[in-house]
């Protein structure tokens, strides 16, 4: 290739740049394009009535919610597998509370993936109606509803926890408070486009919740009454946790393109023995530094996961 002509080398760009395969779903490549496809509907629809091209909204209306909807279906898909990795036994212990961490992380991250199975039912109901060039109905009214038992109410056992840990609980709370965030912001967004929660669907979504119980919370009940009693600093903070936690209701919209998580493990109070192979261990601490990189990213987002900041890409026609 080195004595090619100039016009060979150019061809072969094109060509590889043609062949290039698309960007996974759920992938940061594939966030970026499904902004970019929705800035360039913002600005189509911005456009004075006698400038607009109808016909290359339309078009681009259907391909930002397929990839909205693909990048959706991804990440809540690893949000379960996520879940189900920290509900399994850690293969080391770091701390004396590493088994009330991994509870309540299971927790936050079930949560999260519920959430996005109600947004992803919505989504499929506004692609469908952007295919059926029709108004989009609300099917789904997002909701984060964080399932709590009563040990991982109490307060968190800082004492004897520690700095990994403590980082970990923080960035699954912040990741908590973006969600709540987003739900605000699509409540205002359906209000303003005349969309309200339909009887129907709201039952259907409470139904739903019902199902989902953190079963890694027998061990942790356990693990909270073992705790000696807490300062008034920590009680505070347990009543802000039980203050932002909303009732249970329809937090699980089904089980999305992705089928639904397996049914929680319990996790062991005290993992002490050693079943583990190598090659196993090897595994769930990949698991859990990709959950740990993953809820990184969620938090400093400022907005809940795969929802691909809707108001910024097409305000007018976010959910």
């Amino acid at each position: 290739m080195a004595g090619s002509p100039p016009w060979f080398a150019w061809l072969s760009g094109l060509v590889s740049g043609l062949w290039s395969p698309a960007p996974v779903p759920g992938s940061h490549e594939a966030g970026l394009e499904e902004h970019r496809v929705g800035a360039r509907l913002d600005r189509e629809r911005r456009k004075p009535p006698g400038q607009r091209d109808e016909e290359l909204i339309h078009a681009l209306r259907l391909d930002y919610r397929r990839r909205q909807l693909a990048n959706l279906e991804a990440k809540v898909a690893g949000h379960a597998r996520s879940a189900a990795a920290y509900e399994q036994p850690a293969a080391r212990e770091c701390c004396a509370a590493n088994g009330w961490v991994r509870s309540r992380l299971a927790a936050s991250w079930w949560a999260a993936h519920d959430y996005g199975c109600q947004f992803i039912e919505q989504t499929k109901e506004e692609l469908a109606a952007a295919e059926a060039r029709r108004p989009p109905v609300l099917v789904a009214q997002p909701a984060l509803h964080l399932h709590l038992p009563a040990a991982l109410q109490q307060p968190p056992p800082r004492l004897d926890m520690c700095s990994a840990c403590a980082r970990r609980l923080q960035q699954a709370e912040l990741n908590e408070q973006s969600i709540r965030e987003h739900e605000a912001y699509l409540l205002n967004s359906n209000r303003r486009r005349g969309l309200s929660p339909a009887p129907a669907a709201a039952g259907a979504a409470s139904q739903a919740a019902g199902r989902r119980a953190p079963a890694a919370a027998d061990v942790a009940a356990g693990e909270a009454q073992a705790q000696p009693q807490q300062g008034p600093q920590q009680q505070q903070h347990a009543q802000q946790q039980q203050q932002g936690q909303l009732p249970c209701g329809d937090d699980s919209a089904g089980d999305g393109s992705e089928g639904a998580p397996a049914t929680p493990t319990h996790l062991p109070a005290a993992p002490t023995q050693q079943h583990h192979s190598s090659s196993e261990q090897e595994q769930q601490e990949q698991e859990q530094e990709t959950a740990e990189e993953q809820q990184k990213r969620e938090a400093a987002s400022q907005r809940p996961p795969a929802v691909a900041d809707a108001a910024v890409a097409a305000p007018g026609n976010a959910l």
